[in-house]
Protein backbone atom coordinates (compact mmCIF):
# COMPACT_ATOMS: atom_id res chain seq x y z
CA UNK A 1 0.00 0.00 0.00
CA UNK A 2 1.32 3.32 -1.12
CA UNK A 3 2.42 5.57 2.04
CA UNK A 4 1.63 9.99 1.65
CA UNK A 5 1.63 12.25 3.63
CA UNK A 6 -1.01 14.49 3.08
CA UNK A 7 -0.67 18.54 3.97
CA UNK A 8 -2.56 22.08 4.03
CA UNK A 9 -1.77 24.85 2.09
CA UNK A 10 -3.00 27.91 2.95
CA UNK A 11 -4.12 30.85 0.23
CA UNK A 12 -7.00 33.08 -0.88
CA UNK A 13 -9.07 29.80 -1.68
CA UNK A 14 -11.79 28.27 1.19
CA UNK A 15 -9.39 24.95 1.58
CA UNK A 16 -6.40 23.56 0.04
CA UNK A 17 -4.20 19.98 0.06
CA UNK A 18 -0.97 18.33 -1.07
CA UNK A 19 -0.60 15.03 -1.19
CA UNK A 20 3.42 14.74 -0.54
CA UNK A 21 6.41 16.22 -0.62
CA UNK A 22 7.72 16.04 -4.37
CA UNK A 23 11.29 14.87 -2.89
CA UNK A 24 12.17 13.52 0.53
CA UNK A 25 16.22 14.54 0.14
CA UNK A 26 18.33 16.06 -2.39
CA UNK A 27 22.01 15.68 -1.64
CA UNK A 28 25.00 17.14 -4.16
CA UNK A 29 27.08 14.34 -5.61
CA UNK A 30 29.55 15.71 -7.51
CA UNK A 31 29.98 17.40 -11.01
CA UNK A 32 29.77 17.10 -14.23
CA UNK A 33 32.27 17.41 -17.07
CA UNK A 34 31.29 21.53 -17.41
CA UNK A 35 31.20 21.92 -13.81
CA UNK A 36 27.78 21.58 -13.19
CA UNK A 37 26.55 19.85 -9.55
CA UNK A 38 25.18 17.08 -10.13
CA UNK A 39 22.17 15.66 -7.41
CA UNK A 40 21.22 12.40 -5.93
CA UNK A 41 17.75 12.98 -5.40
CA UNK A 42 15.22 10.99 -3.21
CA UNK A 43 11.37 11.39 -4.32
CA UNK A 44 8.39 10.31 -2.70
CA UNK A 45 6.18 7.58 -3.67
CA UNK A 46 3.70 10.58 -5.47
CA UNK A 47 6.42 12.34 -6.14
CA UNK A 48 8.39 9.61 -8.25
CA UNK A 49 5.17 8.90 -10.00
CA UNK A 50 4.45 12.45 -11.23
CA UNK A 51 8.24 12.78 -12.44
CA UNK A 52 8.05 9.33 -14.19
CA UNK A 53 5.12 10.95 -16.39
CA UNK A 54 6.03 14.68 -16.03
CA UNK A 55 9.18 14.07 -17.71
CA UNK A 56 9.53 10.94 -19.07
CA UNK A 57 5.97 10.42 -20.57
CA UNK A 58 5.33 7.06 -18.62
CA UNK A 59 1.70 5.88 -19.26
CA UNK A 60 2.27 3.44 -16.31
CA UNK A 61 3.01 6.00 -13.87
CA UNK A 62 0.25 8.45 -14.76
CA UNK A 63 -2.19 5.24 -13.85
CA UNK A 64 -0.51 4.58 -10.63
CA UNK A 65 -0.85 7.96 -9.64
CA UNK A 66 -4.32 8.60 -10.41
CA UNK A 67 -5.33 5.06 -8.85
CA UNK A 68 -3.16 6.94 -5.51
CA UNK A 69 -5.09 10.52 -6.24
CA UNK A 70 -8.42 9.10 -7.03
CA UNK A 71 -8.16 6.85 -4.12
CA UNK A 72 -7.57 9.30 -1.89
CA UNK A 73 -10.65 11.81 -3.09
CA UNK A 74 -12.79 8.98 -2.69
CA UNK A 75 -12.19 7.91 0.44
CA UNK A 76 -11.59 11.30 2.15
CA UNK A 77 -13.68 13.87 0.15
CA UNK A 78 -16.68 14.90 2.18
CA UNK A 79 -17.99 18.43 0.57
CA UNK A 80 -19.83 18.79 -2.97
CA UNK A 81 -17.03 19.01 -6.27
CA UNK A 82 -19.67 20.69 -9.20
CA UNK A 83 -16.28 21.18 -11.62
CA UNK A 84 -12.79 20.41 -11.61
CA UNK A 85 -10.51 22.88 -13.90
CA UNK A 86 -6.90 22.07 -13.92
CA UNK A 87 -3.99 25.15 -13.59
CA UNK A 88 -3.90 26.33 -17.38
CA UNK A 89 -0.20 25.06 -18.27
CA UNK A 90 2.91 27.54 -18.81
CA UNK A 91 3.86 25.85 -22.27
CA UNK A 92 1.08 25.51 -24.43
CA UNK A 93 0.39 22.08 -25.44
CA UNK A 94 1.17 20.29 -21.66
CA UNK A 95 -1.44 18.10 -20.73
CA UNK A 96 0.42 16.60 -17.07
CA UNK A 97 -2.60 18.77 -14.97
CA UNK A 98 -5.01 18.30 -17.30
CA UNK A 99 -4.66 14.79 -17.43
CA UNK A 100 -4.72 14.30 -13.24
CA UNK A 101 -7.56 16.58 -12.67
CA UNK A 102 -9.45 14.79 -15.36
CA UNK A 103 -8.84 11.51 -13.76
CA UNK A 104 -9.97 12.98 -10.24
CA UNK A 105 -13.23 14.61 -11.62
CA UNK A 106 -14.25 10.91 -13.34
CA UNK A 107 -13.38 9.62 -9.44
CA UNK A 108 -15.81 11.58 -7.83
CA UNK A 109 -18.25 12.24 -10.44
CA UNK A 110 -17.95 15.78 -11.00
CA UNK A 111 -17.86 17.77 -14.49
CA UNK A 112 -14.29 18.51 -15.53
CA UNK A 113 -13.42 21.58 -17.91
CA UNK A 114 -10.45 22.67 -19.30
CA UNK A 115 -12.30 25.64 -20.82
CA UNK A 116 -13.11 27.00 -17.62
CA UNK A 117 -9.88 28.36 -16.68
CA UNK A 118 -7.77 29.19 -19.53
CA UNK A 119 -4.68 31.52 -19.84
CA UNK A 120 -5.18 34.58 -21.71
CA UNK A 121 -1.68 34.61 -22.90
CA UNK A 122 1.63 32.15 -22.64
CA UNK A 123 3.52 32.80 -19.83
CA UNK A 124 7.37 32.01 -18.86
CA UNK A 125 7.83 28.87 -17.27
CA UNK A 126 7.79 29.56 -13.19
CA UNK A 127 10.35 27.37 -12.37
CA UNK A 128 12.82 29.39 -11.43
CA UNK A 129 11.04 33.24 -10.65
CA UNK A 130 11.03 34.48 -7.46
CA UNK A 131 7.25 34.95 -5.82
CA UNK A 132 7.50 38.56 -6.73
CA UNK A 133 8.50 38.05 -10.29
CA UNK A 134 5.71 35.21 -10.45
CA UNK A 135 2.64 37.05 -8.78
CA UNK A 136 3.68 40.40 -11.28
CA UNK A 137 3.75 38.08 -14.38
CA UNK A 138 0.28 36.28 -13.11
CA UNK A 139 -1.68 39.28 -12.34
CA UNK A 140 -3.37 39.25 -15.87
CA UNK A 141 -2.84 35.84 -17.09
CA UNK A 142 -6.47 34.32 -16.38
CA UNK A 143 -9.46 34.49 -17.82
CA UNK A 144 -12.55 32.29 -15.93
CA UNK A 145 -15.95 31.35 -17.24
CA UNK A 146 -18.94 32.32 -15.28
CA UNK A 147 -21.27 30.20 -17.67
CA UNK A 148 -19.60 27.28 -16.13
CA UNK A 149 -18.67 28.39 -13.05
CA UNK A 150 -20.90 30.40 -11.79
CA UNK A 151 -22.25 29.10 -7.74
CA UNK A 152 -20.54 26.73 -8.39
CA UNK A 153 -18.20 24.50 -6.29
CA UNK A 154 -14.74 24.31 -8.14
CA UNK A 155 -11.33 22.21 -7.43
CA UNK A 156 -8.32 23.44 -8.63
CA UNK A 157 -6.11 21.42 -9.88
CA UNK A 158 -2.15 21.45 -10.14
CA UNK A 159 0.34 19.04 -10.53
CA UNK A 160 3.50 20.69 -7.89
CA UNK A 161 2.85 23.42 -5.60
CA UNK A 162 6.05 26.06 -4.91
CA UNK A 163 5.34 29.56 -4.03
CA UNK A 164 1.28 29.01 -4.42
CA UNK A 165 1.29 32.69 -6.65
CA UNK A 166 -0.16 30.54 -9.59
CA UNK A 167 -2.95 29.47 -7.50
CA UNK A 168 -3.89 32.05 -5.95
CA UNK A 169 -4.03 34.40 -9.16
CA UNK A 170 -6.03 31.28 -10.12
CA UNK A 171 -8.56 31.62 -7.82
CA UNK A 172 -9.12 35.10 -7.52
CA UNK A 173 -10.10 35.11 -11.19
CA UNK A 174 -12.25 31.94 -10.57
CA UNK A 175 -14.05 34.07 -7.94
CA UNK A 176 -14.21 37.70 -9.62
CA UNK A 177 -14.50 36.84 -12.68
CA UNK A 178 -16.12 32.94 -12.89
CA UNK A 179 -18.69 34.22 -10.06
CA UNK A 180 -17.36 30.83 -8.45
CA UNK A 181 -18.80 30.07 -5.41
CA UNK A 182 -16.59 28.06 -3.43
CA UNK A 183 -12.66 26.81 -4.70
CA UNK A 184 -10.55 24.83 -3.16
CA UNK A 185 -7.35 23.64 -4.21
CA UNK A 186 -5.07 20.48 -4.84
CA UNK A 187 -1.93 19.46 -5.79
CA UNK A 188 0.22 16.02 -5.97
CA UNK A 189 2.99 17.33 -4.63
CA UNK A 190 4.86 20.44 -3.16
CA UNK A 191 8.25 21.56 -2.90
CA UNK A 192 10.32 21.54 0.48
CA UNK A 193 11.25 24.58 0.48
CA UNK A 194 7.90 25.90 1.67
CA UNK A 195 6.67 25.30 4.92
CA UNK A 196 2.43 24.39 5.26
CA UNK A 197 0.84 22.63 7.74
CA UNK A 198 0.69 18.59 8.32
CA UNK A 199 -3.04 17.79 8.48
CA UNK A 200 -4.10 16.08 11.58
CA UNK A 201 -7.69 15.24 12.65
CA UNK A 202 -10.55 17.12 12.66
CA UNK A 203 -13.39 18.28 10.64
CA UNK A 204 -11.35 18.78 7.01
CA UNK A 205 -13.02 18.63 3.63
CA UNK A 206 -10.55 16.35 1.97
Amino acid sequence: MTKFNPQEIKGNWDYGKVLDLHTTSSRMVGEDEFGNPQFETEYSAAGKLLHAFKYRDNPDALRDLLKIVGGYFAENLTVQIDVVAPVPPSKPGRTVTSRIAEGIAVRIGAAFSESALIKKCPTEQMKATDSHRRRDILADAFSADPAILSGKSVLLVDDLYQTGATLEAATAVLRAQGRAAKVHVFAVTRTRKRRVSVVGDGDIPF
